[in-house]
C-alpha cells in the first residue's frame, strides 16, 4: 500500500473517532500513529492497514469506521457524525424501559408476510438507528450541513410544506 493512500484511509478513522466512542480507541490511535510514520515500505504499510482493519473488523455491527462495499462520495466527517447520532438514537431506544409495550405497538415503517414486527427491543433500536443514519446521509448537503449544533443535535431542516394548494382550496 502506498504511504498516501495509507495516510488517507487512517486519517479518515481518525475523523470517525473523533466523533464516536470505540472501546478500541486509544489501541487504533496507537497503531495509527506507527502506521504514519513516512519512509516505511508499502508491505509495512499494507501490514498495518490489515491490522487496523481485522481490530475494526471485531467491533460490533455500526460501530466501525470501515464499511463494506463501495466508498461512498459522503465525506468522512460527515458519516462518522451521521455514525454518531446512529449510535445515540440506538441508545436511546434499547434503554426504553417499558419494552415489552414499545414492542407491541411500534412497527416498521412497511410490514410485509415475513417482517411483521420486532423481536427485541435492540432490533427496534437498530431499525430507527439505520433509519436516522440513512436520513442524514440523505439530507447532506442539502438540508443538513454534516455537523452538529452546538446543542449536540443535528440541525437538519424539514422540507417546507407547500401550502399553495391549500391556500388555493380554502378560496
Amino acid at each position: 500500500m502506498e504511504y498516501e493512500k495509507l495516510i488517507t484511509k487512517t486519517n479518515d478513522i481518525i475523523t470517525w473517532l473523533d466523533n464516536n466512542e470505540c472501546h478500541l480507541d486509544t489501541v487504533l490511535r496507537a497503531i495509527i500513529a506507527e502506521a504514519q510514520v513516512e519512509g516505511l515500505t508499502e508491505k509495512q504499510y499494507t501490514n498495518y492497514w490489515s491490522g487496523i482493519r481485522s481490530m475494526c473488523g471485531n467491533l460490533p455491527k455500526g460501530q466501525s469506521p470501515i464499511r463494506k462495499g463501495f466508498a461512498s462520495d459522503t465525506p468522512m466527517a460527515v458519516q462518522a457524525v451521521a455514525d454518531s447520532v446512529m449510535n445515540r438514537v440506538v441508545t436511546a431506544f434499547a434503554g426504553i424501559t417499558d419494552a415489552d409495550l414499545i414492542l407491541e405497538v411500534m412497527m416498521p415503517s412497511r410490514v410485509t408476510k415475513e417482517f411483521t414486527g420486532f423481536a427485541t427491543i435492540e432490533d427496534l433500536a437498530e431499525y430507527h438507528g439505520n433509519r436516522a443514519r440513512r436520513y442524514l446521509l440523505d439530507s447532506y448537503p442539502n438540508t443538513w450541513n454534516g455537523e452538529l449544533t452546538k446543542d449536540n443535535l443535528t440541525g437538519v431542516q424539514l422540507p417546507n410544506k407547500d401550502t399553495s394548494e391549500s391556500k388555493e382550496d380554502s378560496q
